[in-house]
């Protein structure tokens, strides 16, 4: 994980009280951090033109060198003998607009976009921009014309030999995950449901991927007798792995089996049976990636209640064909609800 990303997964966690900490602490801007006070606190009708062009070479700069973090609504001082430190919280006065704002402007303030960048809102009057390493880089900002890179804790115009250097780099692949899942659940026998969902990673990239690897951890189990197992891919000599009680995977494929831009590979199933009593939620994390590039994390997770809902209409004596259709559609919104396009 790269520190940029630890930051930001750790200002998420902590919301207003780790800003705060951060504050209290003199935590001092960085290669990875900058705090930013808004030009006008998010009070305008629109993103003020000053906060547009920070967020342009933030994502230039960031991007360009090893990816950064934006704090908005901290003031920020530079100590002669500290550095720049946060001086204290000057707060977004509508949080979950100027996060909006930030995202509607973020694909049009650099050639080419970054589409890496995530914006989160801490209710209390905080945005987190986060701006990972570019996988397209370098990134110019539209208004200025200009290449930058981050040095300490400024923004500074990228030098003609280093931006050279950057032109000439060997294209990175950017392996991320999707999910595909089978179009209706069966019914096994009476009370017994069964469904599966297949992890598909995708290399976004414009480098071949090597060594692509897959981590994944049921982090929670729905009952006592239910059962979650693992259905690695049939292609043997393509990966490489070992499972861990039942709950743990780690696979990596084998050498001289690369994965071009634009293509995807199918490297595990779950196969998900289900049978009363539901005790708990469904749930497991994972990350993936390649020789050279990114990590990416992900999480799915099913609430205990959606289960049971999806689970009971199903889980009796088998309806009528057009009712089962029907129950099965409306079992996958349930269950998979925090996959979008189900």
């Amino acid at each position: 994980m790269s520190r940029a990303q630890d930051l930001f997964d750790r200002l998420v966690q902590g919301g207003e009280a780790e800003v705060l900490s951060f504050i209290a602490q003199s935590f001092t801007e960085e290669l990875f951090l900058d705090y930013k006070r808004s030009a006008d606190d998010g009070s305008g009708v629109t993103l003020h033109n000053r906060d547009r062009a920070n967020l342009g070479r933030a994502i230039s700069g960031f991007g360009n060198s090893e990816g950064g973090l934006i704090i908005w609504g901290v003031d920020c001082r530079n100590d002669p003998t500290r550095g720049d430190i946060p001086t204290g919280p000057i707060r977004i006065q509508d949080p979950t607009r100027f996060k909006s704002w930030l995202e509607q402007a973020t694909s049009g303030l650099t050639i080419p976009p970054h589409d890496g960048v995530r914006h989160h809102t801490i209710p209390q009057g905080f945005v987190l921009s986060f701006v990972p390493s570019g996988m397209h880089a370098p990134y110019q900002t539209v208004g200025e014309q200009s290449y930058y890179m981050r040095a300490g804790s400024n923004f500074v115009r990228t030098p003609h030999a280093v931006l050279a250097g950057m032109f000439g780099r060997r294209p990175q692949p950017d392996i991320k995950s999707r999910y595909f899942v089978q179009s209706v659940p069966t019914l096994v026998s009476s009370g017994v449901v069964k469904t599966q969902i297949s992890i598909v990673l995708h290399n976004y990239g414009r480098g071949i991927a090597e060594n692509v690897f897959l981590n994944l951890r049921i982090t929670s189990h729905p009952g006592r007798q239910c059962v979650i197992q693992f259905q690695p891919s049939e292609e043997k000599d393509v990966w490489w792995g070992r499972f861990a009680l039942e709950r743990e995977m780690h696979l990596i494929t084998r050498s001289g089996y690369p994965l071009p831009p634009e293509a995807y590979i199918v490297p595990v199933s779950l196969e998900i049976i289900l049978q009363n009593p539901i005790e708990d939620n469904f749930s497991f994390e994972g990350s993936c990636g390649a020789l050279g590039g990114e990590t990416w994390r992900f999480e799915f997770k099913s609430d205990i209640a959606d289960i049971i809902e999806a689970f009971d209409p199903l889980s009796g004596i088998p309806p009528a064909a057009a009712e089962a259709t029907s129950a099965g559609e409306r079992f996958n919104k349930l269950f998979f609800k925090s996959i979008a396009n189900v």
